[in-house]
């Protein structure tokens, strides 16, 4: 399941890495070189495929991973929190009436 949402967001990456390179790329004439388009795909290709190898090797972490990781840690921290009080506060004084 984390390798589909892995793939999901490589497509999000090669999706803006895309838009980004044809701002960039954009000729003036608007002509299109088939040697220049087979060249950008081929880069393409090849960066999205970069970023998938280094998902799968661990080399890099996903924004969900991050972000369940730190929820689950601020849960725990505001868990200990709440419990310090209670913890610290001196043991009730007991006495005996009569």
């Amino acid at each position: 399941m984390e390798l589909i949402n892995a793939i999901k967001e490589m497509k999000d990456i090669d999706r803006i890495l895309k838009a980004s390179q044809d701002l960039k790329e954009k000729t003036v004439d608007d002509e299109l070189d088939p040697y220049k388009e087979r060249a950008l795909l081929t880069r393409r290709q090849r960066e999205k495929l970069d970023l998938e190898i280094s998902a799968m090797r661990g080399q890099r972490h996903f924004s969900s991973d991050v972000e369940r990781i730190m929820n689950d840690m601020l849960a725990n921290f505001r868990a200990k929190l709440i419990a310090m009080p209670t913890k610290i506060a001196p043991p009730p004084k007991l006495t005996v009436s009569e």
